[in-house]
């Protein structure tokens, strides 16, 4: 009798999966919804380049709990295609695998990490952005891995960037709309939905009971006020290239100066109370001047007083404990 078959790997994904898993594309980038399975089909290309090239992958995820998940799809897929080789070679073909890693027979390893510059630093290899919308420091990040990554002396590495959307304020954002040598790839859930993915849209959206996140979670609009107060196009038009943090003048002001403008501001009725209060801001009320000084620590090395009086608020007081000397009995 026959060994059942096992099917071919990639014809556990759906079409946009497919997709994005067959662009030979240097550089990519994909705007998703969530809950479509897009870390499962970059677990899919990873493993397949790492199989068929040799290739070793860093993955970048937002913290250390999301590498490790993304790890565990990275784990089954490879499984999935080793078992797949074992059945169609008759030979053993197994991976060593650890929470964070897993490295294949050809010496092909692939690594899910929490993201910062200095890790980004570290390691020369193709890489995944994971949720980059939502990294910290992505500016730095950034600038750590491009230069890596385009580096001719290191090959012809790649470059993964995928994400839901969080805001405009971001680097996500801009590699989106002006990144000019990415194939950009975007998939709504009703992208999905259309193409086979099992899900209940209505009752998806009646739960979350929030237009707004629907929107950006599973739409792919970037919602202004997801991740700022002010529109962009409010900030953008306040942009102007003189703009600058040095203030001459600010630095010319002296402390008399400065007294002789709080004394012109006085003038004015309306700030008259508020700019009295703040004329000596240090000086203390003269009715708890004596309870500040009383529970001052005597400094260290300050002479003691003679015996007898007691040190409180920087006098010398007959202590009545003392005056009277009590013999014992």
């Amino acid at each position: 009798m026959a060994p059942p078959s096992i099917p071919n790997p990639f014809s556990l994904l759906l079409p946009y999966q497919v997709d994005w898993v067959t662009d030979p594309a240097r550089f990519k980038i994909w705007l998703k919804s969530r809950q479509i399975g897009g870390s499962l089909a970059a677990a899919f290309e990873v493993v397949a380049d790492a199989i068929d090239n040799a290739s070793d992958w860093i993955i970048l995820s937002a913290g250390e709990r999301q590498a490790l998940e993304f790890m565990e799809k990275v784990h089954r897929v490879g499984h999935i295609f080793c078992d797949a080789i074992e059945h169609h070679t008759g030979k053993p073909y197994r991976p060593e695998t650890k929470a964070s890693q897993i490295r294949f027979p050809n010496g092909a390893r692939i690594l899910a990490l929490p993201a910062n510059p200095s890790t980004a630093r570290g390691y020369s290899a193709n890489l995944v952005l994971d949720e980059f919308a939502f990294h910290e420091n992505p500016e730095e990040i950034w600038r750590a891995v491009y230069p890596i990554i385009t580096n001719p002396l290191r090959g012809q590495l790649k470059l993964r960037v995928i994400s839901t959307p969080a805001g405009m304020n971001n680097k996500f954002y801009e590699l989106w709309n002006n990144a000019p040598d990415f194939t950009r790839h975007k998939t709504s859930v009703y992208d999905a939905v259309d193409q086979g993915l099992a899900l209940d849209i209505d009752e998806l959206r009646q739960n979350l009971a929030d237009p707004d996140g629907w929107a950006q979670e599973f739409e792919c609009q970037f919602m202004e006020h997801a991740a700022q107060v002010f529109p962009m196009d409010l900030i953008r038009s306040c942009e102007d290239t003189s703009a600058t943090m040095h203030w001459p003048a600010l630095d010319a002001i002296s402390h008399s100066g400065l007294k002789s403008q709080v004394s012109s501001l006085k003038s004015h009725s309306g700030l008259k109370s508020q700019v009295s209060a703040l004329s000596h801001p240090l000086t203390p009320n003269p009715l708890y001047r004596h309870r500040l000084h009383r529970h001052r620590r005597p400094r260290l090395g300050a002479p003691r007083p003679p015996p007898g009086r007691l040190q409180v608020g920087g006098r010398q007081l007959h202590k009545r404990a003392q005056a009277r000397a009590v013999e014992p009995r």
